[in-house]
């Protein structure tokens, strides 16, 4: 999750911790703030303090889901 602009500002980016390499980015309105990935890693779920909402993050298609 990015803040305070740079590369990866108001983006989800996935990181494969074994080899550190950048996945795609994915790109938000908002800065995101909290994230839950389900357990098997399709989805991911991120909050916004700035327009309280949540979004669903498809992955594997690296594309933004609906907004609750």
């Amino acid at each position: 999750m990015g803040s305070g602009g740079g590369q990866y500002a108001n983006s989800v980016v996935a990181v494969d911790p074994a080899t550190g390499n950048v996945g795609t980015q994915i790109s938000l309105p908002v800065e995101p703030n909290l994230i839950a990935i389900t357990d098997d890693g399709q989805y991911a779920y991120v909050t916004s303090n700035s327009d309280g909402t949540v979004r669903r993050i498809d992955l594997a298609l690296g594309i933004k889901g609906p907004v609750f």
